[in-house]
């Protein structure tokens, strides 16, 4: 499943003081705003057993991507607030979560640092307050590598 993300693009040049200013050969990282869908909905028995859906009452997440000096992207870093609320709709339970965490994408690794969700393929929705890592398939799903810190089992909690 893949999660659909959009960034929106701005310009890769900055101004300051009215001069045009970069690096000797470098491209300058792009900062952009990231793009949620209003709702996401979560099938029974892909994450939890339940069927749901995720909505995103605050998003104010940037993605800065960083280039090398030929402009091919080395890695990009998410940021900001974000709250989500997950909905059991079989029982109508729900939370909203605040997930201010970091997110990491370099050489085919996500590194998840503070409180953010993960959505492994492994039939579970997971809070996780500290480090993950996780690859990511062609299909979108996220297969965690590490996991340092404590986490809390959202299909449980809205059982």
């Amino acid at each position: 499943m893949v999660l659909p993300v959009v960034v929106l693009r701005r310009g890769r040049t900055r101004e300051r003081g009215g001069l045009l200013c970069a690096a000797a050969g470098a491209v300058p990282p792009d900062r952009d705003s990231v793009v949620l869908p209003d709702e996401l909905p979560l099938p029974a028995g892909v994450f939890c057993p339940w069927e749901g859906v995720a909505t995103f009452p605050v998003n104010r997440e940037y993605a800065t991507t960083f280039y090398d000096s030929e402009g091919n992207v080395t890695s990009v870093l998410v940021t900001g607030f974000l709250a989500v609320t997950f909905t059991n709709l079989d029982n109508g339970e729900s939370v909203t979560l605040n997930i201010p965490g970091t997110g990491l994408y370099v050489d085919d690794l996500l590194i998840y640092r503070g409180r953010n969700v993960i959505f492994p393929v492994s039939g579970e929705l997971k809070l996780v307050s500290g480090r993950v890592v996780v690859t990511i398939d062609s299909a979108g799903f996220q297969h965690p590598v590490s996991i340092h810190g404590s986490t809390t089992d959202i299909c449980a909690l809205l059982a």
